[in-house]
């Protein structure tokens, strides 16, 4: 499950193509792309029906007949270099000589970088180019060069390979909607999230659970009926805590009938989260998939605030003697949580109660400490944004030094000694957090990026008081 990080603090807007960081010392990460026909004529010169060659591909093509033919296409936009766009056209004629249609880039419609020229040889079909752009470019320009009269260029269309990019918090590669451990901490983000489950336990009179059930009321099954007529049935209830950008899992637990479902049956069940569907079939196509009986399960994030979970069975007539039962529903949803107030949640921050003690040491023992290792963005693909040095314990477990039900990670006073775990450190604190990764300037070692995620702290006895057995923020009474 993920949480949009973005929706929560330090949003900036993002263009789709200056990604250097987001002005709180983030990056981003490219997530995949998306097609885009937004080009607009610029210019042209005897380019015939140029109009065609604008939107997306349709097999309606404009010609490009006579040398000196021009066309130059206006993107509103500058891509950077490396982006793809792909050119669907063709060279109709042969024509016996060595015409040419020139490909162009230019960032400013002045000054023009040849990429290549294609096709040059005469297709009966249309075929698509996919061009690796070679510099940053607003402007194609496509010319035709050394042409007969018996020369035929066409073009359909331009279709840009827009690369998606989303915010990459910590700068490993790894977009924060994929990323399992946001901040490289070592703790996964699940673990820094606040989550919460909901179980039904069948239904009854008097909104149960704050379950709403219309027309029906079945006691032990959140739904049953072997009513032989046409009816609509709605079981809803409010997923409260659930906000915009939060996540949730849903189970909708023993859905069948206690009679043969038939593959013809039209009988629909709807399943809804806020204005999200997400799931809504006849009867006689969950069968196929889920057999008589199974359980329906969905991953998702919240588009609104408190959104109602609602289940909607319309049977339709006896044909197929269909006895529709609905079991229990359970859901689990997870919000941020954003233990010292500092405006960046616990999945994003460094040192997420602010004592000066980054997150990253004070989930782990002192003895046991390790630090993370130098990874490269393939190893962190691999890992799904998790750092190799916590791969093998699937991310650090939090200790909890005073066994106080909050681990040390979150815990101003980890040893229970009644002072605070900043004095216990020897650290001074500026209140300052100059590049927003939650790791006050006193203790941050680069306050200009974000992290590094355990200040540089290799030797954690090293680094703090301590006992010779323990630093003194895990020893109730460290001098005895």
């Amino acid at each position: 499950m993920k949480y949009f990080s973005t929706l929560f603090f330090c949003f900036a807007l993002l263009t789709k193509f200056a990604i250097a960081g987001d002005g709180c010392n983030n990056g981003f990460a490219s997530t995949g792309t998306t097609s885009t026909n937004n080009g607009a004529l610029q210019s042209e010169i005897w380019v015939g029906n140029d109009t065609r060659i604008l939107g997306a591909p349709n097999d309606s093509e404009a010609e490009f007949e006579s040398d000196g033919d021009e066309y130059v296409m206006d993107f509103n936009q500058t891509y950077n270099v490396g982006v793809q766009y792909v050119i669907r056209w063709r060279k109709q004629d042969a024509g016996g000589d060595p015409a040419v249609i020139v490909l162009s880039e230019s960032a400013d419609n002045i000054t023009f970088t040849d990429v290549s020229s294609f096709p040059t040889t005469a297709l009966t079909g249309l075929i698509d180019e996919t061009i690796t752009s070679a510099i940053s470019f607003r402007y194609l320009r496509f010319r035709l060069e050394d042409a007969s009269s018996n020369d035929d260029f066409e073009i359909d269309a331009i279709t840009v390979l827009e690369p998606i990019y989303e915010t990459d918090t910590d700068n490993d590669g790894i977009a924060d909607v994929i990323d399992i451990d946001d901040d490289n901490d070592g703790i996964l983000d699940v673990e820094e999230y606040s989550c919460g489950t909901f179980t039904s336990v069948g239904t009854s009179s008097g909104n149960p659970q704050g379950i709403t059930v219309q027309t029906y009321n079945f006691g032990t099954y959140l739904f049953a009926s072997a009513n032989n007529g046409s009816y609509t049935a709605v079981i809803s209830k409010t997923m409260d805590g659930l906000e915009i950008g939060s996540t949730f899992d849903i189970s909708v637990n023993d859905v069948g009938s206690t009679t043969n479902i038939n593959p013809s049956e039209t009988s629909r069940l709807k399943i809804e989260v806020g204005n999200t569907i997400l799931y809504n079939s006849t009867l006689g196509s969950f069968v196929s998939a889920y057999s008589n009986f199974g359980d329906i399960n969905f991953t998702g994030t919240s588009t609104g605030i408190n959104p109602i979970f609602k289940i909607t069975l319309t049977k339709n007539n006896n044909t197929y003697n269909l006895d529709p039962r609905i079991g229990t529903f359970n859901y689990t949803i997870c919000g941020v949580l954003d233990t010292d107030n500092d405006g960046i949640p616990n999945s994003l921050d460094l040192d997420s109660d602010n004592d000066g003690i980054p997150d990253n040491i004070e989930a782990q023992t002192t003895s046991g400490y390790t630090a993370p290792a130098t990874d490269n963005a393939a190893t962190y693909a691999t890992n799904n944004g998790l750092n190799s040095a916590y791969v093998f314990t699937g991310g650090n477990t939090p200790i909890d030094t005073d066994a106080d039900g909050t681990p040390d990670y979150l815990d101003t006073d980890s040893d229970n000694a009644q002072t605070d775990d900043t004095g216990e450190a020897g650290v001074s604190l500026t209140n300052n957090d100059a590049d927003n990764d939650g790791l006050d300037d006193g203790v941050d070692t680069d306050n200009s990026s974000f992290g590094p995620v355990n200040a540089g702290i290799t030797d954690v006895m090293a680094a703090y008081s301590n006992n010779s057995v323990d630093v003194d923020w895990r020893i109730e009474c460290p001098n005895g």
